[in-house]
């Protein structure tokens, strides 16, 4: 007792450490639930983390562990759930702009883009400076098939960070689609000067020189159907189902080739309805 600490802030930070290991004991607990598949139980222990860390008054750790939850139950596809986590944050920290574009996303994925656009702009609201927060709306107007919108908010993101991958590469998926495959490739091979190794820039950038290599070869051979069914499946590939269903059809009416195109033509017409 003679040398237990006299300053009762000292007793406050200690109850807090203890109280802290018992938080992380529960979210050790919650990892490998999670990792199980027990997702009733993780989040049980995530919850009980928390509450540890809200007795001791102990806010930046309520915080992390919400993220961390949120982020899981999100990568779960848990996404009301998730919203929920982000929106607890927001209650404490109302000025967390990540929170918004995280709530944003999960609008995304629940197809409910009014909603996304009103979160992601709330927090471009508090973050106009934000690159991340203009791709996800761009990503959503994306999703939205809102292209022109969407080719502005990746644009804003490129004007605030020029090296900015994700929305050089994004904004070229944009280009491709619009039918516009010289920016398209521009834009593809500046993601690969910013990330040599980003796969998904260097295979786009193979689609969009198979499609002006072949564009160019039925201006000389408009009959060629091999050609155009290449041509349909680059197309395919980049989702413009619309120029793909062209090509098939084109090859329909020329009374060759017409159980393939018809087969690829069924493929487009089921992930355009999807």
């Amino acid at each position: 007792l003679e040398i237990a600490p006299q300053e009762p802030e000292i007793w406050a930070n200690i109850a807090k450490a203890v109280t802290r290991r018992r938080a992380r004991k529960q979210e050790q607990w919650a990892k490998e639930y999670w990792q199980q598949g027990k997702f009733i139980e993780a989040i049980a222990r995530w919850t009980d983390a928390i509450e540890l860390c809200k007795a001791s008054g102990d806010k930046e750790s309520v915080d992390a562990i919400l993220l961390e939850l949120a982020s899981s139950l999100y990568d779960a596809k848990f996404y009301d759930e998730a919203i929920g986590a982000y929106q607890k944050i927001l209650a404490v920290d109302p000025k967390n702009a990540d929170c918004y574009f995280e709530i944003a996303r999960c609008y995304q994925q629940k197809k409910d883009y009014p909603s996304a656009v009103e979160w992601a702009e709330k927090g471009l609201g508090l973050d106009p400076d934000s690159d991340w927060g203009y791709n996800i709306l761009g990503s959503v107007y994306h999703d939205q098939k809102n292209l022109d919108l969407a080719v502005a908010q990746y644009q804003k993101a490129i004007e605030i960070v020029p090296d900015y991958a994700d929305a050089n590469y994004n904004l070229g998926l944009l280009h491709a689609l619009k039918g516009d495959y010289e920016k398209a490739g521009a834009c593809f091979r500046r993601t690969l000067e910013i990330d040599n190794a980003y796969s998904r820039a260097r295979s786009r950038l193979g689609s969009v020189e198979c499609i002006l290599e072949i564009q160019g070869m039925l201006q000389a051979t408009p009959g060629d159907n091999t050609a155009r069914l290449r041509l349909a499946a680059a197309l395919f590939d980049f989702a413009d189902y619309d120029r793909a269903i062209f090509q098939l059809e084109e090859v329909v009416k020329s009374g060759k080739d017409v159980a393939r195109a018809r087969e690829e033509l069924g493929r487009c017409l089921f992930w355009k309805e999807k």
